[in-house]
């Protein structure tokens, strides 16, 4: 059974009530804390130049932005797609066609750090009709993007033409070399569409993405709650971010689809150079043995901005 992942960190953190117990606890070392201080006028003017940095990060914080659109991208798919494309639809696909209205769901994010600090990983949760108490009624993520498997496609190949194909599952057009496509594990060249540009077949697309390369762990297909965790080394995106899910809807559900999204976007404060005032990072490290452990956490990469939204009857906007 797949793991169910949850957000890294799932207590509130205050940062404002962060930065100031930090800039406490550094102004005031050398009374409470007087092991930590040499009494030196340089220590004082390094201790000055911290706590300007901090004070520096508070309003950059400020500036930051991750959000949700405020509308998701809703498209019914249904047989008039396969047909219109020439391609033949399976006799399972029929059949859950006539059980399920099958809609493909885009989620745009939008990742904006103002202050030019790195956002190095992207937590997102997007649960459908989580006050439904029948579980036969609930809506199906049938499918999902990006999974964990895309991330070794991504390493070769960060520009995709992506689509749909016959069983409505996410291929993309394959524009990566023999020699690397033979690194790929079959899981991830099954992702692949082999065909020239002209002879590929979508139902859905082309449509382009574009990610740079990013450990994906993800997990809730199958279920009616979806959770990506999109990790960089150096940065997840300054840009748009589009996840995408198929869903299936029972036929006979009576009531609208509502959909609940929470994201929290988080910061790496070690992605700096060498001076102390772009540097800070590393002489803050000195004060951690003092920190409680969610301070400890918010500078070790704990640091992140949330969103959450809800989108009501999601349906009523679909073409």
């Amino acid at each position: 059974m797949t793991e169910e992942l949850n957000f890294t960190i799932t207590e509130p953190l205050n940062p404002k009530e962060i930065l100031e117990e930090t800039k406490e606890i550094i102004h005031f070392s050398d009374l409470e804390l007087g092991s930590i201080t040499t009494g030196s006028k340089k220590n004082d003017l390094n201790k000055i130049q911290l706590i300007e940095s901090i004070q520096a990060l508070e309003k950059d914080l400020d500036k930051d932005q991750a959000f949700f659109s405020e509308k998701l991208d809703v498209y019914l798919l249904s047989k008039k797609d396969f047909k219109s494309c020439g391609i033949s639809m399976s006799n399972e696909l029929k059949a859950k066609m006539e059980k399920y209205n099958f809609y493909q769901v885009g989620i745009p994010i939008t990742l904006f750090p103002r202050s030019g600090w790195a956002f190095t990983r992207l937590e997102c949760e997007v649960i459908f009709c989580q006050d439904e108490k029948d579980p036969h009624q609930l809506p199906i993520i049938y499918e999902m993007f990006p999974e964990s498997v895309w991330a070794e496609i991504l390493h070769y190949q960060n520009r995709l033409n992506l689509g749909l194909d016959a069983k409505l599952t996410y291929k993309a057009q394959a524009e990566i070399k023999e020699k690397k496509i033979q690194k790929l594990s079959h899981t991830a060249r099954a992702k692949l569409d082999f065909a020239s540009e002209q002879k590929s077949k979508f139902v859905v697309g082309p449509f382009s993405y574009h990610f740079r390369r990013a450990q994906i762990r993800t997990s809730g297909r199958l279920g009616s709650r979806g959770f990506w965790r999109l990790d960089n080394k150096k940065r997840v995106d300054e840009e748009d971010v589009l996840l995408s899910v198929v869903l299936t809807v029972p036929k006979d559900r009576k009531k609208i689809v509502n959909v609940a999204g929470k994201l929290k976007a988080y910061h790496n404060f070690q992605m700096l150079t060498s001076d102390l005032k772009k540097d800070w990072p590393k002489y803050l490290k000195f004060y951690f043995k003092y920190f409680r452990p969610n301070v400890k956490a918010f500078f070790e990469g704990g640091a992140y901005i949330s969103s959450e939204i809800k989108w009501k009857d999601i349906m009523r906007s679909s073409y």
